[in-house]
C-alpha cells in the first residue's frame, strides 16, 4: 500500500530535480549553441544520469552502510520480495532518517566541486560535463530543501567537526551555486 503523502513527495522531488535540469541545461545549450547536432544529446543524457546518481545514497545506506537498521531491513525485505513500489515508498518516506549518506555531505560536495572543475575544464566529454553538472544541481536543490525544512545544513555535516553558523551555510551554498553556474557557462 502506498502512502499518498510519500507519492506526492517523490513526485515533487522528481519535478524539482528534473525541472531544474531542463531549465538549466536548456539555458546552457542555448548560450553555447548546442542545439544543432545530436552529439549534444550526450550532454543532456549525462545530466539525467547526474541528477539520478545522488539518490543512490539511499540504496548504499540500507545495503552497505546501515543494513542493521530497521528501515534498512524493511527496504531489503521489500526489494527481495519484488515489491518495488512499496520499497521506493518506504525510502521516500524515511529519507531524512538517513543522516550518514555518502553523496549528501559537505565533504563529498567539496570534493565534487574540484572534480567538476577538472572534468568541465579539461575533458572534452559532453557526457562527463552533463554528469557532474547534474550531480551538483541535485545536491544544491536538496540543500535548498533542507534550508526550507529545517533551516540549516546539519544533515550534510554528519560526523564532521565542521561547525558553521547559518549565515556561513547560506554563504557556502551561494558560493557553490555561483561556481556551478560559472563552470557551466564559462568553460
Amino acid at each position: 500500500m502506498h502512502n499518498g503523502l510519500s507519492e506526492v513527495l517523490m513526485k515533487k522531488e522528481f519535478t524539482v530535480h528534473f525541472g531544474s535540469l531542463l531549465i538549466f541545461f536548456f539555458m546552457i545549450s542555448l548560450f553555447r549553441g548546442w542545439y544543432d547536432d545530436f552529439i549534444y544529446l550526450t550532454f543532456w543524457l549525462g545530466g539525467i544520469l547526474g541528477v539520478l546518481l545522488p539518490d543512490l545514497d539511499h540504496f548504499l545506506y540500507f545495503i552497505f552502510l546501515r543494513p542493521s537498521e530497521l528501515t534498512s531491513q524493511r527496504a531489503a525485505y521489500l526489494f527481495k520480495n519484488k515489491r518495488w513500489g512499496s520499497a521506493m515508498d518506504l525510502l521516500a518516506r524515511t529519507k531524512h532518517e538517513r543522516t550518514y549518506c555518502i553523496f549528501h555531505s559537505l565533504i563529498f560536495e567539496l570534493v565534487a566541486i574540484v572534480l567538476m572543475f577538472l572534468v568541465v575544464s579539461s575533458s572534452g566529454s559532453l557526457f562527463g560535463r552533463g554528469v557532474v553538472l547534474g550531480i551538483m544541481l541535485h545536491l544544491l536543490f536538496d540543500q535548498f530543501v533542507d534550508f526550507q525544512e529545517i533551516g540549516n545544513l546539519s544533515r550534510w555535516r554528519q560526523k564532521s567537526s565542521l561547525k558553521l553558523e547559518k549565515n556561513q551555510e547560506v554563504l557556502l551554498w551561494l558560493i557553490v551555486c555561483l561556481l556551478v553556474v560559472l563552470f557551466a557557462f564559462i568553460v
